[in-house]
């Protein structure tokens, strides 16, 4: 409102107008920055969520793998079944904007090592040793798959994303202070 008041009001300052025009330049940029920083707050906030259900999911899969590993089928079952569903809201909150194709990708073959685990975990409760023993080729292959992806690329390309929305903000905000 008070950009729309300068400009209706320009007749007014006819000898300083030149002030009036730096100052409706300010205000501006300053519009300018906040808008960028909406748009890199409202997508940080999508992103922190997947990474919130994505380390949790990583948190219980270590936790899973320490129950499976001291004879705990029971307790490990219970977990599994929160990590289950971490990892799938990780698979919905992985096409947050900023987030990369391929880190969709890892998070869905994580979902599937996930699924594999948690049918060799059900042989090995049932006592099924040769269902155990298949089970475990398919999870040394999801694992394999799993150490496919570049991280360090992942990363680049997250930082990638948000660097120009930060550029924008940071020259509009400097603009707009000076």
């Amino acid at each position: 409102s008070v950009q729309g008041q300068l400009t209706a009001s320009r007749w007014l300052t006819l000898l300083g107008h030149s002030s009036v025009d730096r100052e409706s330049a300010r205000i501006s940029h300053a519009r300018n920055a906040l808008a960028a920083a909406r748009t890199v707050a409202a997508d940080q906030a999508l992103d922190g969520r997947f990474w919130h259900s994505m380390y949790t999911s990583l948190s219980e899969l270590d936790t899973l793998n320490n129950q499976a590993s001291a004879g705990d089928l029971t307790t490990a079952k219970t977990t599994l079944g929160r990590l289950q569903t971490d990892v799938a809201q990780a698979v919905q909150l992985s096409t947050s904007p900023g987030l990369p194709a391929d880190l969709h990708s890892l998070i869905v073959d994580l979902q599937t090592f996930v699924t594999d685990y948690g049918k060799q975990l059900d042989a090995q409760i049932a006592g099924d040793d040769a269902t155990v023993a298949q089970d475990e080729s398919t999870i040394d292959s999801d694992r394999a798959k799993l150490g496919t992806y570049d991280v360090d690329k992942i990363g680049s390309e997250i930082d990638g994303f948000y660097r120009p929305l930060i550029d924008r903000f940071n020259s509009e905000i400097a603009a707009a202070t000076s």
